[in-house]
């Protein structure tokens, strides 16, 4: 049944351009000024062109040139190449022929005006994207907005796509070779044959290793989160690029399109971030006041301009939650609350309920009270409170096994320790992972003088009573075991330490 759907939706697909045109060729040849005119206003925004495209229509009362200026511009936007002008034919399509505002002037090819608009009105560009909940590879259910990636590649293909054996090998080589913000690719079989997806997984996804990249391989083979229509797959391969605010900001793309996409929001990315640190670094961040004023100026210098706003907002957010400097973390706490919680028309869903969770958390074990206690099974197999151990100070440690940056944590945590021993120091290691072998086989090959825990039960809840969504995490505790500093890489703890 899918395959046959499939087949359908491609020849439909294949005949929706060419016999839109034929239909509407003597038009062209009557009106070929509106052509040129056209032609001379490409390059602007979507929004100025539908503006421009109706004042053409409305330039007579005579119903039939109506229809035919409506038919000459909806196929110059139906066959443009400029990503995202199908967004102004899909327009016209809803708002004059579909609608019967203005006849279409042949009903024959009626059925395949309607499919157009059917299967792109609800992925266009800049649109919240439609949620896909399919299964992996694995079993398990995976929601495609609910997962993470500040950008998230959604491919469709088919094991016997001729042009998907050219666009996968390439797409690998782009998940494999990827340094930019973190990405999540949804690699989605449009097919029925779980054997041969299987054997596709293998041959081109099970090597990816990049700390940068998460690969999710999904299928649906009853096509029931109408992926088809929800984000206009009629052939393969087909691919589309989603946000952190899960709206789409491309679509069908190739894989060559697809790296440039990603090279310029990276490089938008790292120009924010040059930006943020050098306003910041010149100023007195112990200045609460200051701080607010400047998250207030960039969001008036932004406000005209919603898609600038947005991204605005949420890279100075980024950039102040990230900071290892504990007053910029809570002008990260003041921006979530007054322009994500306050102006959630701005966000999406998942935005706006990760920022509640992240404020909730921020606002548990605060600087200068006292640490939450925990009780934990240690690496000799007794249950302990982590905070009975006396010491002059005290670092908190939640790490998991094999994260990368946690591995770099603790050699540096290493040094610190061998550094300053003479300071009363104790490292508290944490581990917030599940697997026991995997655990005890990191104490044996660490430092004996730390001492390691880890929740054998799952019943410390400390999930909820630290913020450790995100590891590795350093908590720095007086011999009160008051909190001086949270949320600090090991750069930061060593300068602490020093001035201690």
């Amino acid at each position: 049944m899918l395959k046959r759907l499939t087949i359908i939706l491609v020849v439909l697909f294949s005949l929706t351009g060419k016999d839109l045109i034929v239909a509407q060729e003597k038009s062209v040849n009557i009106y070929s000024g509106i052509t040129e005119y056209l032609k001379s206003i490409d390059l602007q925004p979507v929004d100025t062109l539908i503006l421009k495209a109706d004042a053409l229509i409305s330039s007579t009362t005579d119903t039939v040139i109506q229809s035919k200026i409506a038919g000459i511009i909806f196929n110059y936007y139906l066959n443009s190449p400029i990503m995202g002008y199908e967004a102004v034919a899909v327009y016209l399509a809803d708002n004059y022929f579909l609608n019967k505002r203005l006849k279409w002037l042949d009903d024959s090819t009626y059925p395949l005006l309607y499919t157009f608009a059917e299967f792109n009105r609800e992925s266009l560009i800049g649109m919240d994207a439609q949620d896909l909940f399919m299964e992996d590879i694995n079993g398990y259910n995976i929601s495609l907005r609910n997962s993470e990636g500040e950008y998230k590649v959604v491919y469709f293909y088919d094991d016997k796509c001729s042009s998907c054996m050219e666009q996968t090998p390439q797409l690998v080589k782009i998940a494999k070779n990827y340094s930019g913000e973190p990405i999540s690719i949804f690699a989605i079989f449009t097919q029925s044959n779980k054997e041969d997806w299987e054997k596709y997984v293998q041959k081109y996804f099970s090597d990816i290793n990049n700390p940068n990249v998460t690969i999710y391989n999904l299928w649906d083979p009853e096509a029931k989160s109408s992926f088809h229509k929800k984000y206009s797959v009629l052939s393969t391969p087909s691919m589309t690029l989603l946000d952190w605010n899960n709206h789409i900001i491309g679509r069908k793309l190739n894989c060559e399109a697809l790296a440039q996409m990603l090279k310029i929001k990276n490089n938008d990315v790292s120009g924010y971030r040059a930006l943020f640190t050098n306003v910041f670094h010149k100023i007195d961040n112990n200045n609460e006041y200051i701080t607010h004023q400047i998250i207030d100026a960039f969001y008036e210098k932004s406000k005209n301009n919603k898609e600038q706003l947005q991204e605005t907002l949420y890279e100075l957010y980024k950039f102040l939650k990230s900071s290892s400097d504990y007053e910029n973390q809570k002008g990260a706490v003041y921006l979530a609350q007054k322009y994500f919680l306050g102006k959630p028309e701005l966000w999406s869903h998942e935005i706006i309920e990760e920022t509640k969770f992240v404020l909730e958390m921020f606002h548990k074990n605060q600087l200068g009270t006292k640490a939450t206690d925990l009780k934990l099974t240690n690496n000799r197999g007794h249950k302990k409170s982590i905070l009975k151990y006396k010491s002059d100070y005290t670092i908190l440690y939640f790490h998991l096994v094999l994260c990368e940056d946690c591995q770099k944590y603790k050699k540096n945590l290493t040094d610190i320790y061998n550094k300053f021993k003479n300071k009363g120091i104790k490292i508290i290691s944490i581990y917030v992972g599940e697997n026991e072998k995997e655990w005890k086989k990191y104490v044996k090959n660490s430092d004996r003088k730390w001492i390691y825990f880890w929740d054998k039960n799952g019943d410390s809840d400390m999930h909820t009573k630290y913020d450790i969504h995100y590891v590795p995490k350093i908590y720095l505790l007086d011999k009160n075991k008051t909190i001086i500093a949270k949320d600090i890489d090991t750069s930061t703890l060593n300068i602490l330490i020093e001035k201690l």
